[in-house]
């Protein structure tokens, strides 16, 4: 199950005591919005079964953090990378740079 930001949704509980959910279990975004914040509005109320059902398994939550984390790493990563690449962009074209300066500067004062 995906929010509709890509996140995985985590359980959170109603505490808004005028709510008449007051109590219950809901999958959420980690972005989700409420009154106070703007973010996602993915929600999804757990019907009593269910959550029995899905609190049984115990590492469900986990694996929805740790495939979170996976998609963090993974674009981490790949930021890595591109910063990388500009970086050695950026040494050859200021080498390039210096080079020929040195090379005009030679010529110019040797004349």
């Amino acid at each position: 199950m995906e929010c509709k930001c890509g996140d995985f949704p985590i359980i959170r509980t109603v505490n808004d005591t005028s709510n008449p959910n007051c109590g219950k279990k809901f999958w959420s975004c980690n972005n989700y919005r409420n009154s106070f914040e703007k973010g996602c509005g993915f929600f999804k109320l757990i019907e009593d079964e269910e959550f029995c059902t899905e609190s049984k398994d115990e590492g469900l939550e986990l694996k929805l953090k740790s495939e979170k984390t996976k998609r963090k790493n993974k674009k981490l990563t790949m930021d890595l990378a591109k910063t990388k690449n500009w970086l050695k962009l950026s040494l050859a074209f200021g080498f390039a740079s210096f080079g020929t300066c040195l090379v005009l500067g030679t010529i110019i004062l040797c004349k």
